[in-house]
């Protein structure tokens, strides 16, 4: 990755003794080729299966809400290549709960060393002088993503005191033949949704999960619909509403992800 010459180094006392390694906010535009590769072979070796292509980095970009790219993210180069990469943001939940959530990409052949540790705690850093500027009554709470299975992430979140409170679960259907034809309630009408409905759909989605613990109203925005209508997978004309008049009752949101 060719770092841009406006960027900022870093130093970090605890960073491990690696030659050539070195720390920086990003300043100018990202490389998205270079991130994409590198986060997504991270996420690999973490076995988290998940496909982020450039362009979806170039979409979290144009969309970011509450993460400022010259303070919230860190690359991390070793010998002017980029081999890991941390964002950090933050999001108001239900309840007064303010999370304040972060990621540390690394590349498998660095994670012999305490690379990833420093990387980490950088972040929390961040965020806790983010959280500071906020208002004290609100419940503050580091959060971060990882997959069940064992992992150099999990692992590490957990010698750090991270504990899960929360799963996600990805369920797979062998194939779709067979699926049950179930009758709509009476004085509801299902029907194929249309591009002005988009946002009510939308809306309509985010109110359904506004009493979860982790609902946040950013997650349910324009600026959300947006964010999703530029995502590889958004495929609104295969979503399927259910009326009661000009009224939205409820809604299923469909994608395919070729990747």
């Amino acid at each position: 990755m060719t770092r841009e010459s406006q960027d900022e180094i870093v130093g970090l006392s605890d960073a491990p003794s690696i030659p050539g390694l070195s720390f920086h906010r990003q300043h100018g535009e990202p490389d998205v080729e270079v991130l994409a590769k590198v986060i997504q072979r991270s996420r690999d070796a973490d076995l988290y299966d998940l496909v982020e292509t450039p362009e979806d980095i170039a979409n979290d970009f144009r969309h970011l809400q509450n993460c400022d790219p010259s303070k919230d993210m860190l690359l991390v180069e070793v010998d002017g290549i980029l081999v890991g990469f941390c964002k950090s943001e933050w999001h108001d939940r239900t309840g007064g709960v303010r999370t304040y959530e972060h990621a540390a990409h690394l590349l498998p052949e660095w994670r012999g060393t305490e690379l990833r540790r420093t990387m980490l705690r950088e972040n929390e850093r961040r965020l806790r002088e983010i959280a500071d500027q906020h208002p004290k009554e609100l419940v503050k709470l580091f959060e971060t993503r990882a997959n069940s299975a064992a992992n150099h992430w999990k692992s590490l979140l957990e010698e750090e005191g991270y504990q899960p409170y929360r799963y996600n679960l990805v369920m797979i259907r062998s194939n779709l033949e067979d699926i049950p034809d179930l009758p709509v309630t009476d004085g509801l009408e299902v029907r194929p949704v249309r591009p002005e409905h988009h946002m009510m759909i939308f809306k309509a989605a985010g109110e359904s999960f506004r009493e979860e613990p982790n609902f946040s109203e950013e997650m349910w925005n324009e600026e959300a619909l947006k964010y999703a209508s530029e995502w590889r997978a958004y495929r609104p004309e295969i979503w399927q509403g259910a009326w009661d008049g000009d009224e939205v009752s409820g809604a299923v949101l469909n994608f395919i992800d070729t990747e």
